[in-house]
């Protein structure tokens, strides 16, 4: 028709255009796709009340997207060359199936021991032998293969079809608007989780403190220190404000205080010490050690003791040094000796070091045994109960060639079966049903009752062992000093914690501790003792001159008891004050700020921490005596 207007012709986008379209697409998709991750974080927090409930469900799907928009801003640039353009159809898929995948590893983490992956846990798979310790399966890795294929495949399927409707659609700029408003979203959901948190730090709502630990890479707006500056709140003593101050166990290492020296003529006899894995009190008794429980009646058997950490690590330190498990890093970055081993060596004695689990992970080479390096027997092959057996062949044959003698040896001996997946012979089993042998994915989601009966019979297996070592000692058994216990304990689903280094329960710090000193009678204890007790009572047996306080923070297990006691457990994250009365006061050990003052009794029931200042001031000089 002569006149008629004509209609525009939609002009197609540029390419550019296209895969900017479709990268902004495919960040929004991710963070859709990730949405049940974020809420079995959720899920997962100590979030009891609706304040916090609310808070974190907010937080982690805010932290969600701002990964997903994050990981789109750097491949941005990809989309201005058309060489790039081609690199980004493979580089975006991978990307974006590689964060859900750290998403989806890190809530599992999480999920299983309350903290995130971290650097622990990037020790644990970077130090030789610490991704051995999880012993993996055919079944983990499979399962792994598994998720990787089908996160990407799923990216690459979502990126081209994005790519396609990205295509059809004209070029009319909205992809500016859109890629604008995304950005404005997300900063605006960071601002206000991030302002809920500062006002309840303010207001001292621990719940919302809590529930911050379950999200991913949180980092909540410092206001609560620009607050008290302000106002004077909070007084220049408040529990948080020393908190904030500290920077526990960080230094070079001064220790001891003075030199180690025994009185003349002083004894030396031998020096047995046993650590069993993630024993927990519980698991000494007549049917899942009975070999120990016999012994732990011949001996002193300290019924209500103090692991030193809630992990490996931590643990075996402080029972070495007398001190608390927050100087590891430093003492192990100096190659700092614990001061008893170091007076044995100078005493002549011989040392025999066998452990199932290599001791770089934790670092143990470089701090008990750093300087006996050529003692340490720990490369032995196979699942944990073939190492464990190995282990203990060592150690019988070690104590065989000094039973007859005089000369003094100190024979430590670390056993692992007991560790997750728990290990034991085939057909060695007294304690069923029991779990199979679980894939680590697996871990957490099996009745805890079959886990605990695995874990009893690797347990049995170890008492077995422990018998054949100490018959071993033949006539010299009746002059060693013998020390077994428990690195640490072990939950099995206790207040939603599970295995170790995932909490401050009792479960996880209260282990058996059996002592046996030449010339000592049997005998039971009570009262709370802690590892840090150890390495102070051994130098007393020995003949030692000097103040324990030179070198420990512990006290002679010797001495007699004394009731209104504290424990100090630490953590990769925290550590913990545990009261006579079984509060477990919880605060920050200066790598992880998210961790503030929480307080709860031995079932993870909250419980008022107002009391904190009483003991905290002290166990944070405590944390700085022994370092410049």
């Amino acid at each position: 028709m002569i006149g008629a207007r004509r209609m525009p012709v939609p002009c197609p986008p540029p390419d550019a255009v296209v895969h900017r379209r479709a990268l902004l697409a495919l960040a929004l998709w991710s963070a859709a796709a990730a949405l049940p991750v974020a809420e079995g974080y959720a899920r997962a927090a100590d979030a009891p009340g609706l304040l916090s409930a609310t808070f974190v469900r907010v937080a982690a799907g805010a932290q969600v997207l701002a990964a997903c928009i994050a990981v789109a801003l750097v491949l941005l640039p990809l989309t201005l060359a058309a060489a790039a353009r081609a690199a980004l159809r493979v580089a975006a898929p991978v990307a974006f199936a590689s964060l859900h995948l750290a998403l989806q590893v890190d809530r599992k983490v999480y999920a299983l021991f309350h903290f995130h992956v971290n650097r622990m846990v990037v020790d644990l798979l970077l130090t030789p032998g610490g991704l051995a310790s999880l012993e993996l399966t055919r079944k983990d890795v499979t399962l792994a293969a598994a998720a990787c294929a089908a996160a990407l495949g799923l990216a690459a399927a979502a990126h081209a079809a994005l790519l396609r409707r990205a295509a059809r659609r004209p070029h009319d700029g909205a992809e500016r608007i859109a890629w604008r408003r995304a950005l404005a979203a997300t900063l605006a959901l960071l601002v206000a989780d991030r302002g809920v948190y500062a006002a309840a730090d303010v207001a001292a709502r621990s719940d919302v403190a809590r529930a911050a630990t379950a999200v991913p890479a949180y980092g909540p707006l410092p206001v609560r220190q620009l607050w008290r500056v302000l106002t004077g709140a909070g007084g220049a003593h408040h529990p948080l404000d020393l908190l904030d101050r500290s920077r526990p166990g960080v230094g070079e290492p001064r220790y001891p205080l003075a030199p180690l020296r025994f009185r003349a003529g002083a004894p030396t006899p031998p020096i047995v010490w046993i650590v069993l894995e993630s024993w927990r009190a519980d698991a000494l008794d007549d049917e899942t050690t009975p070999v120990i429980a016999r012994f732990a009646r011949e001996s002193t058997w300290f019924r209500r003791h103090a692991s030193g950490g809630n992990s490996t690590g931590f643990g075996v330190f402080s029972m070495f040094y007398g001190i608390h498990g927050v100087y590891l890093d430093a003492f192990a970055a100096a190659r700092q000796p614990p001061a008893l081993l170091a007076a044995l060596r100078a005493r002549g004695y011989a040392f025999g070091v066998f452990s199932s689990a290599v001791l770089t992970y934790p670092a143990l080479r470089s701090t008990v045994f750093a300087e006996v390096p050529g003692s340490i027997a720990d490369a032995f092959e196979g699942d944990g109960a073939m190492r464990d057996r190995a282990a203990a062949a060592a150690a019988i044959a070690f104590a065989r060639e000094r039973a007859s003698g005089t000369a003094p040896f100190l024979l430590a001996l670390f056993l692992d079966s007991s560790h997750a997946p728990y290990a034991f012979p085939p057909g060695d089993a007294p304690f069923a049903p029991y779990a199979p042998n679980l894939a680590v994915a697996e871990m957490g989601s099996t009745a805890p009752v079959l886990m605990r009966n695995r874990y009893r019979n690797a347990l049995r297996y170890e008492d077995r062992l422990v018998g054949e070592v100490l018959a071993a000692l033949g006539p010299r058994a009746g002059e060693a000093i013998v020390v077994i216990t428990g690195d640490h304990g072990e939950a099995f689903g206790e207040g939603g914690h599970w295995f170790h280094n995932s909490g401050f329960g009792e479960e996880q710090w209260h282990v058996p501790l059996v002592l046996r000193i030449p010339g000592r009678g049997p005998g039971v204890r009570d009262d709370l003792t802690r590892h840090v007790d150890l390495a102070p009572t051994l130098v007393e047996v020995l003949g030692g001159e000097d103040p324990a306080a030179d070198r420990a923070l512990g006290r002679s297990l010797l001495e007699p008891p004394e009731h209104g006691r504290h424990a100090v457990v630490c953590g990769w994250a925290a550590c913990a004050i545990i009261e006579d009365d079984d509060t477990t006061t919880v605060f920050a050990n200066g790598i992880d700020e998210s961790t503030r003052l929480t307080a709860h009794g031995p079932r993870y029931e909250p419980r008022d921490p107002s009391a904190a200042p009483r003991l905290l001031m002290g166990i944070l000089d405590e944390m700085r005596r022994f370092v410049r």
